[in-house]
């Protein structure tokens, strides 16, 4: 794991009880975010991104590392939250820096998936700024990168 997500982990340590979170990431990648949750303890973690080999990575990682905990969703993340039910305590999104309408989804997530004392954390272009979006805490930078961080008040 890099620098930048051993920062995120130090800092979600001290707001998160890992054992009772549940977690989703989004635009999952390699699943870095997501194995290293389930690496915490997290109760459950769902993985999704919209790139076969990618969601055939995790789930393998997840395999050899025998986490249970992880389900891996391959499906555009758009339309899975169209069709998402589930809250989470947790919700990390790491989106195509250049895409567009990402305020609208972090606002999205924030009021419809987010349970009360859940944070989200949106990693974003240095240049991005959503300090004016619902619940937001600090904005934490690492190179061209910055983590913006949500919580949602009981």
């Amino acid at each position: 794991m890099d620098r930048t997500k051993e920062s995120l982990f130090n800092i979600l340590g001290n707001r998160l009880a890992w054992e009772n979170t549940d977690m989703a990431d989004l635009f999952a990648g390699t699943g870095n975010i997501s194995l290293e949750a389930c690496s915490r303890g997290a109760r459950k973690v769902i993985a999704v991104d919209v790139h076969v080999p990618c969601c055939q990575f995790i789930r393998g990682s997840a395999e050899l590392l025998d986490f249970q905990n992880l389900i891996v969703q391959s499906q555009d993340v758009l339309k899975w939250v169209k069709d998402q039910k589930d809250t989470f305590d947790f919700i990390f999104l790491d989106p195509p820096y250049q895409m567009p309408g990402q305020a609208e989804l972090v606002q999205s997530l924030y009021s419809k998936f987010l349970r009360p004392e859940g944070w989200l954390v949106l990693e974003h272009a240095l240049q991005g700024d959503y300090s004016h979006l619902e619940g937001f805490q600090e904005i934490r930078s690492y190179g061209q990168s910055a983590f913006s961080f949500y919580h949602k008040p009981e």
